[in-house]
């Protein structure tokens, strides 16, 4: 894997005297791209196959047990994966409430071209998503006056790139920090809630 980064932050200050109050700001913002070859075992090796019941139902055809050929491994055909992240992060500390200091930070990540294998039931349920992962057998004059396509022939379970996944999510913070005690203790957080957000598809 390699992982590109760029980094750049900016600081605003503010502070107010004869009124004996004092506020700092601060802001950063990061952003970060990665890459990430498919590694060997996902392109090449073993490929586990048999025929008979992996434990999937054919929804189109009243969920009735597949039985066919099954196939998972490697796949030749992978192309590599590409992320990539930014945060955006906001600090304040004043004068106001001595030693009360607030932050948020936001952050996304966003991956493309996902490898993984998807589970066997996932790829019977969505045909369109997985184009040619599901082979069936021409229906027959039963199956047409049932409305069901023909049964399952084959079922491709195989390492591939499956769409994307999109995280983001907020992180705050607020301590008050007791500037009357030297040691690792003086802190003390008062609320520390994170929201996180995912989406694969």
């Amino acid at each position: 894997m390699t992982t590109a980064t760029i980094i750049a932050a900016k600081q605003r200050g503010r502070a107010a005297y004869g009124g004996a109050q004092r506020s700092h700001s601060r802001s950063q913002e990061t952003y970060g791209v990665s890459y990430r070859a498919p590694q060997l075992q996902e392109l090449s090796g073993a490929v586990f196959s048999f025929n008979g019941n992996a434990g999937l139902t054919d929804p189109l055809r009243g969920n009735e047990p597949v039985n066919s050929l099954y196939t998972t491994g490697p796949n030749s055909n992978l192309t590599p994966e590409t992320g990539s992240s930014r945060t955006f992060g906001l600090a304040y500390a004043g004068d106001a409430l001595p030693g009360l200091r607030v932050s948020a930070n936001w952050f996304t990540i966003a991956i493309d071209n996902y490898i993984s294998i998807p589970q066997g039931q996932t790829v019977v349920d969505n045909p369109t998503v997985y184009p040619g992962a599901i082979v069936r057998a021409p229906p027959s004059a039963q199956d047409l006056s049932k409305g069901y396509p023909g049964p399952i022939t084959s079922v491709n379970d195989s390492e591939l790139n499956f769409g994307a996944v999109r995280i983001a999510g907020v992180d705050a913070r607020r301590e008050l920090c007791d500037h009357t005690l030297i040691s690792a203790d003086s802190r003390h957080p008062l609320l520390s809630p994170t929201y996180t957000d995912g989406l694969a598809r």
